[in-house]
């Protein structure tokens, strides 16, 4: 039936079309390409195409290896897609490795342009494992999860050479704060409720339960909003900036969050760390069960981390989840 379906599109199509559609996404990956190479010059780039914060920072983190370890200094540039992408990049202190951002259009269409002549020919090396999901290579997720493969295994291995790196911390901000000798630093909590790469998370009637009984403990709770994301009830929204984080997750904040690439970047803070992660599995890929998603992508299996709190979500368990996260920051902003 999908055959069939598949054929009578392509019959609707004329042979022109398809080669006009293919020569024009070939020149825009070239004008990429060669915008590029006449603003740095020779140089091998580093392309990380997607936009997540933590596939950023792995990257940013890797390349911070190299510069420390083979003095790659004028012979390479990282290439990142969008601003966001920029700004963490920007806070690993990569400094004789510039960084450059382009559009999602052109990131994609050098994307194309390398798959089709081949990223070695043009000395590009991507910096992920992971294609879009039509691409040839996505079947390479089905591994993560296998005999206990996880994805700081996998993304090692195929995406940086097997290097066995230690992750460094970014370079924080440090914001001083006045000091008031008559009261206790404040209690407080940041909840991270959006994630763009993992299912859906718990829904938006959890995460008002969990700030309410936050609330009712005494501590000020924050929802971590960007662009028109709406704040959990009960709770004040606030932006941070990423190089901020390490001032507002002081030792005495509390992070609640659905895994995301922001765990990732938190990772490294003292603050007491709750992540929370989908309880089903991944899809069965011809009989091949890869795991939760907790086994692949946990903070502390990744080496990133030592002490999140990781607990599974799933709607039957929701009572269960609040009760481990109250019990968990129970003794949090206890001050002497």
């Amino acid at each position: 039936m999908i055959k069939k379906i598949v054929q009578r599109c392509i019959s609707r199509i004329s042979i022109l079309h398809i080669l006009c559609a293919f020569f024009s996404e070939m020149a825009a990956g070239y004008y990429a390409y060669r915008q590029i190479k006449q603003k740095m010059g020779d140089v091998k780039i580093y392309l990380q195409y997607y936009q997540g914060t933590g596939d950023v920072y792995l990257s940013a983190a890797y390349l911070k290896y190299c510069e420390d370890k083979y003095n790659n200094l004028g012979k390479s540039v990282l290439v990142v897609n969008g601003t966001n992408a920029y700004r963490v990049a920007a806070l690993m202190g990569i400094e004789s490795i510039p960084v450059i951002k382009i559009s999602e259009k052109k990131a994609y269409s050098l994307v194309r342009l390398t798959r089709f002549v081949g990223a070695e020919k043009l000395d590009i090396k991507y910096l992920h494992y992971i294609s879009d999901y039509p691409m040839y290579t996505s079947f390479l997720i089905t591994l993560a999860g296998l005999h206990g493969i996880g994805f700081m295994d996998l993304y090692r291995d195929i995406a940086f050479e097997g290097e066995q790196f230690k992750l460094p911390a970014p370079q924080w901000v440090k914001i001083e704060k006045p000091v008031d000798s008559k009261t206790n630093r404040e209690r407080k909590v940041l909840l991270a409720p959006a994630a763009n790469s993992i299912a859906e998370g718990p829904d938006i009637l959890f995460w008002r339960g969990l700030a309410q009984r936050l609330n009712q403990s005494g501590y000020k709770v924050y929802t971590n909003v960007t662009n028109d994301e709406k704040p959990i009830e009960e709770t004040e929204p606030v932006f941070i900036p990423y190089k901020e984080l390490a001032s507002f997750l002081d030792d005495s904040a509390v992070f609640i969050g659905y895994r995301s690439g922001l765990c990732d970047l938190i990772a490294c803070l003292s603050c007491k760390k709750i992540i929370l992660y989908p309880k089903s599995t991944w899809p069965i890929f011809n009989g091949l069960d890869i795991g939760s998603t907790r086994e692949i992508f946990s903070l502390n299996k990744m080496g990133i981390c030592e002490d999140a709190v990781e607990l599974e979500y799933c709607i039957n368990n929701e009572m269960q989840i609040l009760l481990e996260i109250l019990e968990n920051i129970a003794d949090e902003g206890k001050m002497g």
